[in-house]
C-alpha cells in the first residue's frame, strides 16, 4: 500500500459531514449549515444552494437536522439526517443534480421502524452508500455502543414497508478509543467500499466529545461480506501513522474523485469543531 497526501485546504464553511462528485464537481453538506457548496475541481466554491432559511449560517444544535450522509442515484443526490433527535434529525433532502431542484420529506416513519428494531441503543446513523440497488446505512459506534450496517431498500426514503437486513461491525480503536464509522462510498469500478471512521471520546449520539484521530476502512467485494456474522474490513488505515495533521482530525466523509486500476483519488472532508471543514485530497494505492 502506498498513501500520498496530495492537498489541505480549510474552507469557510461550517460542520462538513458529507460530500459527494457529480460531473466533475462536489456537493459539500454540513450537518447545521443552511446552504449545500457546490466546488469545482479546484475545490473553490462556484456556487450554494438554499436548503433551510434560518437568520445566521449556523443552526444551533438543539434545533439542526444534522445531515451526516449522502449519496448519489441515477441524478439526484440523497441527503439524510442521523435521526438522533426526532423529528428534526429525520429528514431526507433530494436534490435535482440537472436543474438542483429540490424537495424535502420527513421520514419519522422509517425511522421510527428502525428505532422498533433494537439496532442499538441509539440511533444515529452517519455514513450512507448505494450498493447493488440497496442503501447501506452505517449507525455510529460511541463508547457504549458498535458500529452497525443496516442494508435496506428503496422504499425506506418514501416511508414505506423495506427490507432490512442488519450486521455488526468489527471493533477497531485508537488509544483503546472505539471508531465510530463517519462516511462511506461504493467504488463499483472495482467492487470496493470505503468508510472513514473517527474517535470521539464520547458515550452517546448529542454531545461531541475529545477527537483522538480518524482512519479508513476498505472491503474488497463488501456484498459477499454480508453473509458473515460480522462484517471485517480488509485493511485499516489510521491516518496519523502517516500524517500527523490527522492526529485530531474528525474526518467525517469519503468521495472517489478518479480511480486508475488500484490507483483511487480520494478528496475527505472534516469537521474540525470551530466553525470551518477542511478538504484533504488524497492518492491511495492498494493491493487487496
Amino acid at each position: 500500500m502506498n498513501i500520498e497526501l496530495l492537498t489541505h485546504r480549510i474552507i469557510n464553511y461550517s460542520s462538513g459531514s458529507a460530500i459527494e462528485k457529480y460531473n466533475g464537481l462536489f456537493y459539500l453538506i454540513g450537518d447545521d449549515a443552511t446552504d449545500m457548496l457546490i466546488l469545482n475541481s479546484d475545490f473553490s466554491v462556484l456556487s450554494k444552494i438554499n436548503l433551510f432559511n434560518y437568520d445566521g449560517e449556523r443552526i444551533p444544535k438543539p434545533l439542526k437536522h444534522d445531515f451526516e450522509m449522502a449519496t448519489i442515484i441515477d441524478t439526484e443526490l440523497l441527503i439524510l439526517g442521523s435521526g438522533s433527535l426526532s423529528p428534526q434529525r429525520e429528514n431526507l433532502v433530494k436534490v435535482n443534480l440537472d436543474n438542483h431542484k429540490i424537495e424535502i420529506l420527513n421520514l419519522s416513519t422509517a425511522y421510527n421502524f428502525l428505532r422498533n428494531q433494537e439496532i442499538a441503543p441509539e440511533i444515529n446513523l452517519e455514513a450512507l452508500t448505494f450498493i447493488n440497488d440497496k442503501l447501506w446505512l452505517f449507525n455510529r459506534a460511541n463508547l457504549l455502543q458498535m458500529n452497525t450496517l443496516l442494508v435496506v431498500t428503496t422504499p425506506f426514503l418514501n416511508n414505506e414497508k423495506f427490507e432490512l437486513q442488519k450486521l455488526t461491525l468489527k471493533d477497531y480503536f485508537i488509544k483503546n478509543i472505539r471508531m465510530g464509522i463517519s462516511g462511506a462510498t461504493y467504488c463499483k469500478e472495482n467492487d470496493i467500499l470505503f468508510v472513514t471512521f473517527s474517535a470521539e471520546n464520547t458515550d452517546n449520539a448529542y454531545d461531541d466529545g475529545e477527537i483522538l484521530g480518524s482512519a479508513i476502512g476498505i472491503s474488497k467485494n463488501p456484498i459477499e461480506q454480508l453473509s458473515s456474522e460480522c462484517f471485517e474490513f480488509d485493511q485499516v488505515i489510521i491516518l496519523a501513522d502517516y500524517f500527523p495533521i490527522f492526529a485530531q482530525q474528525k474526518i467525517e466523509s469519503i468521495c472517489v474523485i478518479s480511480v486508475v486500476n488500484e490507483n483511487y483519488h480520494l478528496l475527505l472532508v472534516a469537521d474540525n469543531d470551530k466553525g470551518n471543514s477542511e478538504l484533504f485530497e488524497l492518492l491511495l494505492s492498494i493491493n487487496i
